[in-house]
């Protein structure tokens, strides 16, 4: 999973409709190579206005919250980010998870 896999993703997902709120990042650093963080700040910039609301998960994701706090969050976690993304969803809404982890 990289960022040209979210980027497919939430194309994909628009064609669904719907209000999306996205999880992206990393479980952790170790995993594989990691989610490129310069990666992650590109795909703010460039869709941010395509979702609802982005959910970042993984420590180095942290800072990027600072560039719009009403409408990005983080979570330490996989777990916790679904959950913070079902808190924020209604009926119909999508939820599109493209976190990189180990299993």
């Amino acid at each position: 999973m990289d960022i040209r896999s979210a980027e497919k993703a939430l194309e994909y997902s628009k064609n669904e409709g719907g209000r999306i709120v996205m999880v992206l990042g990393e479980e952790a650093k170790e995993v594989c190579e990691g989610l490129d963080p310069s990666g992650v700040e590109r795909f703010i910039k460039n869709h941010m206005d395509e979702l609802g609301a982005l959910v970042l998960v993984g420590e180095r994701m942290k800072p990027f919250v600072e560039k719009d706090k009403t409408k990005i969050h983080h979570a330490n976690d996989l777990p916790g980010g679904i959950e913070l993304a079902k808190s924020m969803t209604k009926e119909k809404d999508i939820i599109l998870s493209c976190v990189k982890c180990f299993r």
